[in-house]
């Protein structure tokens, strides 16, 4: 299974349904729009950043793991180069 933020943040529910036949969850209309979307939406994990940021890792001070959301941003914090490396 590959998966696109750009996909994410366009079908959030589509690309859930997407893991769930990926996994073979047998999941119900109810459950993905009650249950699992309100917890996967950016607002909620920006407000809940602590149980999604990685805590082995010792980020700068300021630094923020979770964004601002947008698709395209990294061309604002990547040189040329640095995106190049990931194409």
């Amino acid at each position: 299974l590959v998966l696109y933020y750009e996909d994410m943040k366009q079908d959030l529910k589509g690309t859930v349904k997407s893991i769930a036949n990926h996994l073979d969850l047998k999941l119900s209309g109810a459950q993905i729009e009650h249950d699992i979307l309100p917890k996967v939406s950016f607002q909620y994990m920006k407000t809940n950043q602590d149980l999604y940021q990685p805590q082995s890792v010792g980020w700068k001070p300021g630094y923020e793991f979770i964004r601002k959301g947008q698709v395209g941003d990294h061309k604002k914090s990547l040189s040329d180069g640095q995106r190049a490396r990931f194409n």
